[in-house]
């Protein structure tokens, strides 16, 4: 198939004979990545898309994780379908709750769908992993936003400040916004 593509200028018999490969074989990563790269090429995302689903199906673990993160993103950043987006990284967070690549790219999603409810429960989940106290207190404070200017609920937010406090007693920031909430 390569050497059709490249070799010979055939990209057509190329396809078709790659297709054939994943009707035989549909995990077949090679054939995948060859077909991937030429619907890419003819700019058809959807198409190379529905490839890399079907590679999903007959993968497993890891490396099934890491290619509907991928396809997640595909869809996100370069189609804009951000139901589709949703999906996969959903479906990432069904088999691993803690995958953290997955929990980074729903929140995203619900950041620019304003469902600011989810979106909290997400942003918990990404503290529960966070390694740093810098991570923990970036995302302390944007639960904090939340609860500030989408929610309005002070009592909540205070809360969240307090830990944040809790980890750096020394934020300005935090404790300014502290006070505005008390």
């Amino acid at each position: 198939a390569a050497i059709l593509a490249v070799k010979m200028g055939n990209p057509g018999a190329a396809r078709d004979l790659l297709e054939g490969v994943l009707t035989e074989d549909p995990g077949h990563a090679a054939a995948v990545e060859g077909l991937v790269r030429l619907y890419k090429a003819n700019d058809d995302t959807l198409r190379a898309l529905r490839v890399l689903e079907g590679r999903v199906e007959a993968i497993s673990g890891e490396e099934r994780h890491a290619l509907l993160c991928e396809i997640a993103e595909t869809y996100e950043q370069e189609l804009d379908k951000l139901a589709d987006a949703e999906r996969s990284y959903r479906l990432v967070l069904k088999e691993n709750p803690k995958h953290l690549d997955a929990l980074r790219g729903l929140d995203r999603i619900l950041t620019r769908g304003g469902r600011y409810a989810e979106l909290v429960d997400v942003l918990r989940e990404e503290v529960d992993l966070a390694v740093t106290a810098r991570q923990k207190i970036a995302l302390y404070e944007r639960i904090a936003g939340v609860y500030d200017e989408e929610f309005i609920d002070h009592k909540q937010a205070a809360e969240t400040l307090e830990t944040v406090l809790g980890l750096d007693p020394h934020r300005a920031s935090a404790g300014t916004d502290l006070a505005r909430h008390y």
